[in-house]
């Protein structure tokens, strides 16, 4: 559902930060989403057919939970530092 749009979503995004050559970064982009997401699929479908079925959606939603929540506290530390850094007087 996201590699249909991920180049638009990214031209759009350069754009509006005003970065003129935004079709290579968002192409570049959408070439590495493609692969690591066909990457993927062969990992997860050989890790299926070990653990099973169950177990893999398991393990899958556990590391989707923890990458959520390590990329959510990771941004709002290094927001509180970079905060810090600006409003030092």
């Amino acid at each position: 559902m996201v590699i249909y749009c991920i180049k638009l979503l990214g031209l759009d995004v350069l754009e509006y930060r005003g970065i003129a050559n935004g079709g290579a970064i968002t192409g570049t982009a959408m070439a590495w989403y493609a692969i690591f997401n066909g990457l993927g699929r062969i990992a997860w479908d050989s890790i299926s057919d070990r653990l099973g079925r169950k177990r893999t959606i398991v393990v899958m939603w556990a590391l989707k939970g923890a990458t959520m929540l390590m990329t959510h506290h990771v941004f709002i530390s290094f927001g509180r530092y970079l905060a810090s850094l600006l409003l030092r007087p």
